[in-house]
């Protein structure tokens, strides 16, 4: 994921599902701003925890649901740290152009992990990365 994203330190960043905190922190560490978002208040008090425990200050976290993510065109990248069904318009909405997404889609027990670039106002790339089976994100 974090190979596949190529984060500069002029990156916004947007990770959908908070977790532990770890890919959030690695973000942090190479980003200049990171917003992390979960629909479950227990699991983002927990990533805030860790992340802040590593160092690392420049994270925002919100409490949203997948569907309600509305960020117009406001990142450089985005993480989704679960599988999805499919790959939703609302987070590709939220890539600046020339932004990319790393995501995983499909169905167990095969899933594609996909590149999804920006490439103008209503264009998108989308590179399947490799196979893989993830549990599904929480909405």
């Amino acid at each position: 994921m974090l190979q596949a994203l190529l984060i500069n330190s002029e990156d916004q960043v947007l990770v959908v599902g908070s977790g532990g905190g770890y890919i959030t922190a690695c973000l942090a560490h190479l980003a200049q701003r990171v917003t992390s978002v979960d629909s479950n208040a227990e699991i983002i008090d927990f990533a805030r925890t860790n992340v802040a425990n590593s160092g690392q200050a420049n994270v925002e976290f919100q409490q949203l649901g997948l569907a309600k993510i509305d960020f117009a065109s406001g990142f450089d990248a985005i993480a989704v740290t679960g599988s999805l069904p499919s790959v939703p318009l609302n987070l590709k909405q939220a890539l600046k152009t020339g932004g990319r997404m790393f995501i995983v889609t499909g169905h167990s027990p095969v899933m594609q992990a996909l590149l999804i670039t920006r490439v103008g106002e209503a264009e998108w790339t989308t590179q399947s990365l490799f196979e893989t089976d993830l549990p599904r994100l929480r909405a």
